[in-house]
């Protein structure tokens, strides 16, 4: 069970199936969860998660959020990732992948299915939320998607828009990995750790999906990575759409004792160096820091998650008086 001591029900959910193009390992599929607002209003509003690496959809306290806020809330787990694992047989290769733009498959099949939700409005706005890697996937996908053009505005939270910070060891495993073409798991390090509550934390995911303890990683995602880092880099203010981009006000390295701040910092990213690259996006981007925040700030505790929620939702309320104006 996917749940928090903040004691969200878990809302009802409809479950969508995309079957996608398959490659050198088989047969491929996306799984899209659609939550539907009991608030209604004349303008469509959606919005759509897309997950990080090593991870999957179970914020149902997010969820839970944008419904009271008037939006239908949208989830993918993209394909080698949680639900959309096929067999047994594809764990070796979660997560892999060799160009971040395969990912606009499915998130164009999710975005076509919103669109069909949206049919019976006047007017329809949909947002993309992308966490890490996921936030990546979600700039890419809104800088060069096929369906961009419905994309009304981009929420990244601690988006993963430029190479890890890595020890002098690491450095060399990864250039290994990518020299080779090779895949190895790897110690997880404390950031899982600090969030379920087998450990430090208060949420209870699904660790098969979620590993805590280690990580598959593979050369050619870092590969991917690197390249949409790139592209971004070089064209990402070609985004059209308004950005909130948000993360912990700090980063730290973790060592192999645990200590109690990294239940308040960014253990994965160097927030200073992502917040750089998010203010060369697009033309309208809202720089968020949040204090005592987690890598993915909506796990974080509660009143740094919920600092969160408000700026979020502060930021989508202004929007929504500009869209309002231009019905």
């Amino acid at each position: 069970m996917d749940t928090s001591t903040e004691s969200t029900p878990i809302p009802k959910y409809e479950t969508t199936v995309f079957t996608l193009t398959p490659d050198n390992f088989g047969p491929n599929k996306a799984t899209l969860l659609h939550a539907r607002t009991m608030k209604k209003s004349d303008l469509y509003k959606a919005v759509l998660y897309i997950h990080g690496y090593n991870d999957y959809y179970f914020q149902h306290h997010i969820c839970a959020r944008f419904l009271n806020f008037g939006y239908d809330f949208f989830a993918i787990d993209l394909r080698k990732c949680g639900r959309s694992l096929i067999s047994p047989e594809q764990n070796p290769y979660k997560h892999y992948c060799t160009d971040m733009h395969v990912y606009d498959e499915e998130i164009s099949l999710a975005i076509e299915h919103m669109n069909k939700q949206a049919e019976a409005y006047a007017n329809k706005k949909f947002a993309l939320l992308g966490h890490s890697t996921g936030g990546l996937t979600a700039s890419l996908y809104a800088l060069s998607g096929p369906k961009r053009d419905d994309i009304d505005a981009l929420i990244l939270n601690s988006p993963n828009l430029v190479e890890l910070d890595k020890t002098m060891v690491q450095s060399v495993l990864v250039n290994l990995l990518i020299a080779t073409n090779g895949s190895r798991d790897i110690v997880a390090g404390w950031n899982g750790r600090s969030l379920h509550v087998s450990h430090k934390g208060e949420w209870d995911f699904d660790t098969t999906m979620k590993p805590i303890d280690t990580v598959r990683v593979h050369g050619s995602f870092f590969t991917a990575c690197r390249r949409a880092q790139r592209e971004l880099a070089q064209h990402g203010s070609s985004i059209k759409c308004p950005i909130l981009f948000m993360s912990s006000d700090r980063s730290l390295k973790c060592d192999t004792v645990w200590r109690d701040e990294y239940a308040e910092v960014d253990l994965v990213l160097n927030v200073e160096n992502i917040r750089r690259a998010a203010a060369m996006l697009g033309q309208h981007v809202t720089i968020c820091s949040i204090e005592k925040a987690t890598h993915d700030i909506f796990l974080s505790k509660l009143p740094a998650r919920e600092k969160a929620f408000k700026c979020m939702f502060r930021w989508l309320a202004s929007l929504e008086s500009e869209w309002l104006e231009d019905t």
